[in-house]
């Protein structure tokens, strides 16, 4: 079930207002969205993988490669995204707290609505923000540069080869240039 946002604004005794285990909410003193009902500590995150469940040990995967060495720490909706949260609060929370976007591109994502939303939330982000270059890293997952929407054709795509130590040095240049903006 998802939470729900009620209006508190007629609640004068104050008894709604404290109940925001679910609302993500800005932490004034650092301008960063903090994880839902937890203002005490800020997660940082070098990268989001998003991903439709047809490829979800990929993005396991990816995640778990990236992560080995402790250069780079990673989210995953599906590990860290906040039990009880919207989809939706569980995607603002990930775009506001992560350097970059990993999009696993395959049909199956872009079957998905909620994917094409996160992939264009993602990219409206992406241009918004000017203190990184670019925070997008589409991979291609048995797709061709063509079967990508024309909103993400501008941005240089990797294939991905999970077998390819090629692939990986890539994507790990290609991360550390966007976390080390």
């Amino acid at each position: 079930m998802a939470c729900e946002r009620g209006d508190v604004s007629g609640d004068v005794s104050g008894e709604l207002s404290h109940d925001r285990s679910c609302d993500s909410s800005v932490d004034p003193q650092v301008k960063m969205l903090q994880p839902a009902g937890d203002s005490s500590s800020i997660n940082g995150y070098d990268f989001v993988v998003f991903y439709c469940e047809n490829d979800r040990n990929d993005a396991f995967k990816i995640a778990e490669r990236l992560e080995r060495q402790g250069k780079f720490k990673g989210y995953l909706d599906d590990r860290d995204g906040k039990a009880g949260c919207t989809e939706i609060q569980n995607l603002d929370f990930a775009l506001n707290n992560c350097k970059a976007y990993i999009m696993l591109l395959s049909k199956s994502f872009f079957q998905s609505t909620f994917q094409r939303f996160a992939m264009h939330t993602g990219l409206h982000n992406s241009v918004l923000d000017t203190t990184f270059t670019n925070r997008l890293l589409p991979l291609l997952v048995n797709i061709v540069f063509d079967d990508m929407p024309p909103s993400l054709r501008i941005i240089q795509g990797i294939i991905y080869e999970a077998e390819n130590e090629y692939f990986w040095g890539k994507l790990e240049k290609s991360l550390s240039q966007i976390c080390n903006s």
